[in-house]
Protein backbone atom coordinates (compact mmCIF):
# COMPACT_ATOMS: atom_id res chain seq x y z
CA UNK A 1 0.00 0.00 0.00
CA UNK A 2 2.74 2.14 0.66
CA UNK A 3 4.92 1.67 -2.38
CA UNK A 4 1.45 1.91 -4.52
CA UNK A 5 1.03 5.58 -2.55
CA UNK A 6 4.97 6.33 -2.97
CA UNK A 7 4.32 5.30 -6.97
CA UNK A 8 0.97 7.59 -7.23
CA UNK A 9 3.17 10.92 -5.61
CA UNK A 10 6.68 10.34 -7.37
CA UNK A 11 5.72 9.07 -11.11
CA UNK A 12 3.89 12.85 -11.85
CA UNK A 13 6.18 14.41 -9.95
CA UNK A 14 9.35 12.78 -12.10
CA UNK A 15 7.11 13.61 -14.74
CA UNK A 16 6.67 16.98 -14.14
CA UNK A 17 10.37 17.80 -13.53
CA UNK A 18 11.59 16.18 -16.12
CA UNK A 19 8.81 17.81 -18.64
CA UNK A 20 9.98 21.06 -16.88
CA UNK A 21 13.65 20.16 -18.04
CA UNK A 22 12.92 19.85 -21.13
CA UNK A 23 11.40 22.36 -22.04
CA UNK A 24 13.00 24.74 -19.97
CA UNK A 25 16.83 23.64 -20.22
CA UNK A 26 17.44 20.99 -22.46
CA UNK A 27 19.08 21.98 -25.44
CA UNK A 28 16.73 19.17 -27.48
CA UNK A 29 14.09 21.98 -27.65
CA UNK A 30 15.58 25.57 -29.17
CA UNK A 31 14.70 28.44 -31.74
CA UNK A 32 15.71 26.72 -35.28
CA UNK A 33 14.58 29.11 -37.57
CA UNK A 34 12.80 32.87 -37.19
CA UNK A 35 9.77 33.57 -39.59
CA UNK A 36 9.47 37.29 -40.41
CA UNK A 37 6.26 38.74 -42.48
CA UNK A 38 5.60 40.87 -44.45
CA UNK A 39 9.20 40.88 -46.06
CA UNK A 40 9.54 44.47 -46.65
CA UNK A 41 9.25 45.06 -42.71
CA UNK A 42 12.21 42.79 -41.75
CA UNK A 43 14.61 45.07 -40.67
CA UNK A 44 11.96 47.25 -38.53
CA UNK A 45 10.86 44.23 -36.62
CA UNK A 46 14.30 43.25 -36.22
CA UNK A 47 15.25 46.17 -34.19
CA UNK A 48 12.41 45.25 -32.03
CA UNK A 49 12.26 41.71 -31.30
CA UNK A 50 16.35 41.05 -31.37
CA UNK A 51 16.72 42.32 -28.24
CA UNK A 52 17.82 40.49 -25.17
CA UNK A 53 14.53 40.55 -22.94
CA UNK A 54 12.50 38.60 -25.57
CA UNK A 55 14.83 36.21 -26.31
CA UNK A 56 14.39 35.54 -30.21
CA UNK A 57 17.07 34.28 -31.50
CA UNK A 58 18.11 30.48 -33.26
CA UNK A 59 19.49 28.43 -30.71
CA UNK A 60 17.93 30.24 -27.84
CA UNK A 61 15.94 27.63 -25.26
CA UNK A 62 12.29 27.53 -27.30
CA UNK A 63 10.60 27.98 -23.79
CA UNK A 64 12.14 30.70 -22.95
CA UNK A 65 11.13 33.18 -26.07
CA UNK A 66 9.22 36.02 -24.49
CA UNK A 67 6.56 35.51 -26.92
CA UNK A 68 4.03 37.86 -25.47
CA UNK A 69 6.12 40.74 -24.45
CA UNK A 70 7.92 40.68 -28.45
CA UNK A 71 3.97 40.55 -29.53
CA UNK A 72 2.90 43.09 -26.99
CA UNK A 73 6.17 45.54 -28.04
CA UNK A 74 5.52 44.86 -31.66
CA UNK A 75 1.69 46.21 -30.60
CA UNK A 76 2.73 49.38 -29.51
CA UNK A 77 4.28 50.66 -32.71
CA UNK A 78 2.53 53.30 -34.55
CA UNK A 79 2.12 52.00 -37.40
CA UNK A 80 0.89 48.58 -36.94
CA UNK A 81 -2.23 47.74 -36.86
CA UNK A 82 -1.63 44.05 -35.90
CA UNK A 83 1.18 41.88 -34.84
CA UNK A 84 1.20 38.31 -33.86
CA UNK A 85 4.53 36.31 -31.97
CA UNK A 86 4.03 32.49 -31.95
CA UNK A 87 5.74 29.36 -31.42
CA UNK A 88 5.99 25.86 -32.99
CA UNK A 89 7.31 23.14 -30.20
CA UNK A 90 7.61 20.35 -33.01
CA UNK A 91 9.60 22.78 -35.47
CA UNK A 92 11.38 25.20 -33.27
CA UNK A 93 10.10 27.97 -35.58
CA UNK A 94 9.44 31.02 -33.78
CA UNK A 95 6.87 33.05 -36.39
CA UNK A 96 6.41 37.04 -36.49
CA UNK A 97 3.88 38.54 -38.89
CA UNK A 98 2.23 42.08 -38.96
CA UNK A 99 -0.23 44.11 -40.32
CA UNK A 100 0.84 47.82 -41.12
CA UNK A 101 -1.66 50.69 -40.59
CA UNK A 102 -2.53 52.03 -43.93
CA UNK A 103 -2.85 56.08 -44.33
CA UNK A 104 -5.57 57.83 -45.91
CA UNK A 105 -4.14 61.22 -45.08
CA UNK A 106 -1.44 63.34 -43.43
CA UNK A 107 -2.11 65.87 -40.72
CA UNK A 108 -0.76 68.64 -40.52
CA UNK A 109 -0.76 71.19 -38.13
CA UNK A 110 -0.53 74.73 -38.20
CA UNK A 111 3.12 75.79 -37.29
CA UNK A 112 4.21 72.43 -36.46
CA UNK A 113 7.35 70.98 -37.99
CA UNK A 114 6.25 67.36 -38.92
CA UNK A 115 2.90 65.96 -40.05
CA UNK A 116 1.48 62.71 -38.87
CA UNK A 117 -0.41 60.03 -40.52
CA UNK A 118 -4.25 59.12 -40.09
CA UNK A 119 -5.95 55.59 -41.27
CA UNK A 120 -9.37 54.73 -41.91
CA UNK A 121 -10.16 54.10 -38.56
CA UNK A 122 -9.16 58.07 -37.28
CA UNK A 123 -6.08 56.60 -35.81
CA UNK A 124 -3.29 59.02 -35.72
CA UNK A 125 0.32 57.96 -35.94
CA UNK A 126 4.29 58.76 -37.19
CA UNK A 127 5.88 56.49 -39.62
CA UNK A 128 9.23 57.80 -41.18
CA UNK A 129 9.09 55.26 -44.02
CA UNK A 130 5.82 56.34 -45.56
CA UNK A 131 6.74 58.94 -48.76
CA UNK A 132 3.51 58.95 -50.65
CA UNK A 133 1.56 61.60 -51.90
CA UNK A 134 -1.62 61.56 -49.61
CA UNK A 135 -4.32 64.03 -49.13
CA UNK A 136 -3.71 66.38 -46.40
CA UNK A 137 -5.80 67.04 -43.37
CA UNK A 138 -4.68 70.39 -42.19
CA UNK A 139 -5.88 71.44 -38.60
CA UNK A 140 -5.55 74.95 -36.84
CA UNK A 141 -4.42 72.75 -33.22
CA UNK A 142 -2.69 69.76 -32.45
CA UNK A 143 -5.84 69.24 -29.55
CA UNK A 144 -8.47 69.35 -32.64
CA UNK A 145 -6.44 65.71 -34.20
CA UNK A 146 -9.27 63.72 -32.46
CA UNK A 147 -11.99 65.97 -33.97
CA UNK A 148 -10.52 65.60 -37.34
CA UNK A 149 -10.00 61.46 -36.70
CA UNK A 150 -14.07 61.52 -35.55
CA UNK A 151 -14.60 63.05 -38.77
CA UNK A 152 -13.00 60.43 -40.72
CA UNK A 153 -14.40 57.63 -39.12
CA UNK A 154 -17.95 59.19 -39.54
CA UNK A 155 -17.48 59.29 -43.59
CA UNK A 156 -17.57 56.56 -46.21
CA UNK A 157 -14.58 55.40 -47.81
CA UNK A 158 -15.56 56.52 -50.94
CA UNK A 159 -15.15 60.08 -49.98
CA UNK A 160 -11.89 59.70 -48.55
CA UNK A 161 -11.03 58.21 -51.64
CA UNK A 162 -11.93 61.29 -53.53
CA UNK A 163 -10.56 63.47 -51.13
CA UNK A 164 -7.96 65.84 -51.70
CA UNK A 165 -7.61 67.74 -48.73
CA UNK A 166 -9.57 68.58 -45.56
CA UNK A 167 -9.36 71.49 -43.72
CA UNK A 168 -10.14 71.76 -39.60
CA UNK A 169 -11.14 75.79 -38.73
CA UNK A 170 -10.43 76.85 -35.15
CA UNK A 171 -14.09 76.91 -34.30
CA UNK A 172 -14.22 73.60 -35.77
CA UNK A 173 -15.93 73.84 -39.16
CA UNK A 174 -15.02 71.29 -42.08
CA UNK A 175 -14.06 71.90 -45.55
CA UNK A 176 -13.23 68.95 -48.25
CA UNK A 177 -11.90 69.36 -51.40
CA UNK A 178 -13.35 66.31 -53.94
CA UNK A 179 -12.27 65.25 -56.94
CA UNK A 180 -15.22 63.07 -58.14
CA UNK A 181 -14.56 61.10 -61.27
CA UNK A 182 -17.55 61.36 -62.62
CA UNK A 183 -17.91 65.39 -62.13
CA UNK A 184 -16.70 67.73 -65.07
CA UNK A 185 -14.58 71.07 -64.04
CA UNK A 186 -13.21 72.04 -61.45
CA UNK A 187 -12.96 69.91 -57.66
CA UNK A 188 -15.75 70.39 -55.76
CA UNK A 189 -15.48 72.45 -52.41
CA UNK A 190 -18.16 70.50 -49.98
CA UNK A 191 -18.28 72.84 -46.52
CA UNK A 192 -19.58 70.32 -43.59
CA UNK A 193 -19.81 72.90 -40.49
CA UNK A 194 -19.24 71.54 -37.66
CA UNK A 195 -19.17 67.46 -36.79
CA UNK A 196 -23.13 67.35 -35.80
CA UNK A 197 -25.50 66.03 -37.62
CA UNK A 198 -22.78 64.87 -40.13
CA UNK A 199 -25.14 61.87 -40.83
CA UNK A 200 -27.96 64.02 -42.23
CA UNK A 201 -25.21 66.03 -43.98
CA UNK A 202 -24.24 63.30 -45.83
CA UNK A 203 -27.27 61.95 -46.90
CA UNK A 204 -28.34 65.31 -48.22
CA UNK A 205 -24.78 65.29 -49.69
CA UNK A 206 -25.49 61.93 -51.81
CA UNK A 207 -28.92 63.60 -52.55
CA UNK A 208 -27.62 66.84 -54.21
CA UNK A 209 -24.54 64.91 -55.76
CA UNK A 210 -27.06 62.75 -57.68
CA UNK A 211 -28.91 65.63 -59.23
CA UNK A 212 -28.02 65.86 -62.90
CA UNK A 213 -28.13 70.06 -62.67
CA UNK A 214 -25.58 69.18 -60.28
CA UNK A 215 -22.47 67.68 -62.17
CA UNK A 216 -20.35 70.33 -62.70
CA UNK A 217 -21.38 72.61 -59.40
CA UNK A 218 -18.22 73.45 -57.96
CA UNK A 219 -19.01 73.78 -54.11
CA UNK A 220 -21.76 72.74 -52.00
CA UNK A 221 -22.78 74.24 -48.56
CA UNK A 222 -23.62 71.53 -45.77
CA UNK A 223 -23.47 73.73 -42.52
CA UNK A 224 -27.19 73.98 -42.52
CA UNK A 225 -28.71 70.72 -43.64
CA UNK A 226 -32.23 70.87 -44.58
Amino acid sequence: MRVRRFATWVIPTLFIGGAAYLFGYSDLIQVKSISIYPEAEVNRIQSVIEKPIFNIRTGAHLARVNVRGAESALKNIGWVEKASVSRNWISGKVSISIVSRKAIARVITDGAAESSLIDLNGFIYSDPEVTDSLPQISIADSNMSNLAASFITQIPADLTGQMQSLSLTSDGNFLMKLALPSKKGPDLMVRWGNIGELQTKLQVYEKLIALPENKSISAIDLSEPK
